[in-house]
């Protein structure tokens, strides 16, 4: 009884791992049969570049660089190219312009050529002028030949360095090479001579004799002389016999550190004791 207890027992457990056994032999068996599926294809990564093209200006050509030369911004700066001359051109204007960049009064010449070409001639500044007013007496009609550079902005302006009339010697102005100012000019025989002090030397010494003179004043107001930077006090004043005259006081800087001293009016009579000047 014991024995076949035993034999109860174990049967099953044969059972089961013959199970198994014939499963995993059977899978086996598939397995050889039919082959296992092909590998997935790789995977392809695509990178796209994508190229960015600046456009850029071309580099300037010498042509270019030489054209940039020859024009100045204003007159009395360097520069590196060759003057340019005009021959015989005749003078149709002489006046006084406000210089381009400084705001400087300076003499121009309208001139036109024989082929008809008309340039605005940039001669010198006022302030210089007036050292030697009898250098620049120009007059229209007068027959010129100009040697100067042109000025920035307008190719129809010349910056003068030298002015030659008819039958007479070279006005040499401005350095050929370096556009400034030549300045021996003024060393010229008629420059020589006793002048009247120049309207931009309030505050300088003075050779001519002081003049006195009684008049009404008709204006009081501060403005900027020609040539000048600050406003200072000016009166337009009116003599005895009908002339007018232009005071000029003090700079404002100066009368408002007192101005109960300048407190005058129009109508107010005013004798006033000073220097003359003289203007081109």
């Amino acid at each position: 009884m014991k024995q076949e207890k035993n034999f109860s027992i174990i049967a099953p457990v044969c059972y089961i791992i013959s199970a198994v056994l014939l499963f995993y032999a059977l899978f086996s068996l598939v397995a050889l049969i039919i082959p296992p599926p092909p590998p997935p294809p790789p995977t392809t990564t695509t990178t796209t570049t994508t190229t960015t093209t600046i456009a850029t200006n071309p580099p300037r050509s010498d042509t270019e660089e030489n054209q940039k030369d020859t024009i100045i911004t204003s007159c009395g700066t360097p520069c590196k190219a060759s003057p340019k001359e005009i021959k015989e051109a005749t003078i149709r204007k002489v006046e006084y312009s406000p210089q381009p960049g400084t705001g400087l009064n300076e003499l121009h010449l309208d001139v036109e050529t024989a082929d008809q070409q008309n340039f605005i001639i940039h001669v010198s500044p006022e302030y210089k002028i007036s050292r030697c007013p009898d250098l620049f007496r120009f007059h229209e009609g007068e027959t010129v030949t100009v040697v100067g550079f042109e000025l920035l902005g307008n190719q129809a302006n010349i910056c003068a360095a030298e002015i030659t009339r008819q039958s007479s010697e070279a006005l040499k102005l401005r350095d050929r090479t370096t556009g400034e100012y030549d300045n021996t000019i003024f060393n010229h025989e008629i420059c020589k001579k006793e002048l009247l002090p120049s309207i931009y030397s309030c505050g300088k010494s003075w050779k001519t004799p002081l003049m006195e003179i009684e008049g009404t004043i008709r204006k009081v107001e501060y403005r900027k002389p020609p040539g000048g930077s600050q406003k200072g006090l000016h009166f337009d004043v009116e003599t005895a016999d009908k002339q007018s005259v232009v005071i000029h006081v003090f700079p404002e800087p100066k009368t408002s550190q007192c101005p109960d001293l300048f407190t005058f009016k129009e109508g107010e009579t005013v004798t006033v004791v000073g220097s003359e000047f003289s203007t081109p």
